[in-house]
């Protein structure tokens, strides 16, 4: 299954949500992953995050690409900690090389600290619809080539990967081994020559259809949407701004609990 993953709505209140409220909702979980230190938090965290997906309807098929392609660096990064870290309680020592117990609840922050942000992120674009995301940014005076831009962007990367995906497919039914690390490095070039290809087709393909449908003939521009916050829209966004001085508040009241 690619780790990128498209939007594809489902009946939940959470997809009907103004996109500026998912947006929020984002920027609330990143800065409560990046101010909090406490591994236990930033779990309580994630299992959140977990939990607006299955609030959302979101499958967790869909997550865990993405989540197990974060085992490998989630695991780097712990042992990098534990080698860093030294101190009076050693826990293994292989060749001359020791790791400290020490480095252990800073390799678990780090870790699940990445894994808030990432799995927020992504779920966030799987929630959010391009064409919405345009009207948003549209919103905040972006000029409207970009903000296609970012809507073309969301739409393309998923196809570029399962492109990818096809293109790995075909080489190793010719023969080609690509099992292993070091055997895709080697191999690199007969994948990515192809994929490269494709890609510059795809992106002129694009360009000349929005061509010929006229795009960017006249500045003023008409939309078929508008953005509107409904009363559902408001009383997430008064949750989120609850949580935040929640937190405030506890953060100046039991500093420990975070840091």
């Amino acid at each position: 299954m690619p780790v990128l993953t498209t939007y594809a709505y489902r009946d939940s209140f959470v997809f009907r949500l103004d996109p500026r409220v998912k947006v929020a909702w984002l920027v609330v979980m990143l800065f409560l992953s990046i101010t909090t230190a406490r591994p236990a938090v930033l779990a309580a965290y994630l299992l959140l995050i977990l939990a607006a997906a299955a609030l959302a309807g979101v499958p967790f098929v869909h997550i865990w690409p993405t989540a197990r392609a974060m085992l490998s660096v989630a695991a780097v990064i712990v042992f990098i900690q534990l080698f860093l870290h030294p101190g009076p309680h050693p826990l293994l020592q292989v060749g001359g090389i020791r790791l400290y117990r020490e480095g252990l609840p800073v390799g678990l922050e780090v870790a699940l600290r990445i894994y808030c942000i990432v799995l927020a992120s992504l779920l966030t674009f799987i929630w959010m619809d391009p064409t919405a995301m345009t009207l948003m940014l549209l919103k905040t005076g972006l000029n409207y080539r970009y903000a296609m831009l970012v809507s073309l962007s969301l739409r393309t990367f998923p196809l570029l990967e399962r492109e990818l995906g096809k293109i790995y497919d075909s080489q190793q039914a010719r023969g080609m081994e690509l099992r292993g690390t070091l055997r895709k490095l080697i191999r690199l070039i007969p994948v990515m020559m192809p994929f490269v290809l494709r890609a510059l087709r795809r992106a002129n393909e694009i360009a000349v259809a929005m061509e010929l449908r006229g795009f960017g003939y006249r500045k003023e521009r008409t939309w078929q949407r508008t953005l509107v916050l409904g009363s559902t829209d408001r009383i997430a966004l008064a949750g989120l701004a609850l949580a935040a001085v929640v937190y405030a508040g506890l953060r100046l009241t039991h500093p420990g609990w975070f840091v």
